[in-house]
């Protein structure tokens, strides 16, 4: 399990275009794609999605996610948020 410190280190690395692996909750699912930064705030980060997630039954397309960075941490866990791949 990685420190909250080193979490903070790898944030801290974020920048536009990097590549990220990156985890949010949708639509009463999980899920899980690769992506790249596409505009950083300070509380949370908008990917665009490498590998789209297809439409379900229950959900449409999916192309890109705002996720928490871990300076959000009332909103920050670990099935929601993006890491540097």
């Amino acid at each position: 399990m990685d420190s909250i410190l080193n979490l903070k280190q790898e944030d801290q690395k974020l920048r536009v275009g990097a590549p990220v692996k990156v985890y949010w909750r949708a639509y009463g699912y999980s899920f899980r794609s690769r992506g790249r930064v596409r505009r950083l705030q300070s509380q949370e980060a908008e990917v665009q999605l490498l590998d789209p997630i297809p439409a379900g039954r229950d959900y449409p397309q999916i192309k890109e996610v705002t996720v928490p960075r871990i300076t959000c941490s009332t909103a920050w866990s670990s099935t929601c948020c993006l890491r540097l791949e």
